[in-house]
């Protein structure tokens, strides 16, 4: 969080940090000073097209300046300062691993063998894709609920890194594809300064970062007992799926 506030990310100010006993064990408890404002969540119901566009801009400006602060690693952090995956080809390999040993798991929410094999196929694009990226601080939860707005619509605060991980930006920008309000993505673009994820194959390049991770979610609501939940997930995997799958192959290009 300090590295983000010297980055110009508006952070909370950490008042307290302590490890605490309860029944289940150890763990750190944090205070942070009070996010002035209102969550986003909650003021976006009422905004303009236009204000919202503002506010689109400063959230992809808040989030570019999370992405520049250097990590040395994939996935968590560590105490003693690792990272889970030190090199790319690592979290690369478990990531393969991990979804095609949930293929069955898939199969039960309705998906065919085929289409298992050819979103394996197609994760295995992703993955060689991003192999030349360097990985960055992603916030992990970039949502609505943890971006705080003050009555001049600026943004005040950004909260909850709880979920923060190396990786490549992708693992924010799939919390972005399902916000309750559709971003303006030109808005947001003009905001965030690395514009490789902006090109002409943004919903292409898009879909196929946030592929996996729908895969491991569908998969792991399975068994869950939330068929609502499972249900929509894997309509958001369908239809992340569906153009990827109908390109024309470089054959017919």
């Amino acid at each position: 969080m300090e590295q983000c506030l010297q980055a110009g990310v508006p952070v909370p100010r950490v008042l307290a940090l302590e490890t605490v006993q309860l029944a289940d064990g150890e763990f750190c408890a944090m205070v942070q000073e009070c996010a002035a404002g209102v969550p986003l969540s909650e003021a976006m119901r009422e905004m303009s097209d236009r204000d919202w566009a503002g506010i689109c801009r400063q959230a992809g400006a808040m989030l570019g300046r999370i992405h520049t602060v250097p990590v040395g690693g994939y996935y968590r952090l560590s105490p003693d300062g690792s990272w889970d995956f030190p090199t790319f080809e690592a979290i690369a390999e478990s990531s393969l691993h991990a979804r095609a040993s949930e293929r069955e798991r898939l199969i039960g929410c309705g998906f065919s063998p085929a289409e298992c094999e050819a979103m394996m196929g197609l994760l295995r694009e992703s993955l060689q894709s991003s192999a030349d990226e360097t990985p960055v601080l992603c916030h992990g939860d970039f949502a609505p609920d943890h971006i705080f707005v003050g009555d001049d619509l600026t943004i005040t605060a950004v909260i909850d890194f709880g979920e923060f991980q190396g990786g490549r930006p992708a693992v924010d920008f799939t919390q972005i594809a399902f916000w309750e309000r559709p971003v303006d993505v030109s808005a947001f673009a003009a905001g965030y300064p690395d514009q490789r994820w902006f090109g002409p194959d943004r919903t292409e390049k898009w879909a196929l970062g946030r592929l996996g991770y729908l895969m491991g979610y569908c998969a792991y609501l399975a068994d869950a007992e939330r068929p609502e939940e499972r249900d929509y997930m894997c309509d958001r995997l369908r239809e992340t799926v569906g153009p990827l799958m109908a390109r024309p192959s470089p054959q017919q290009s």
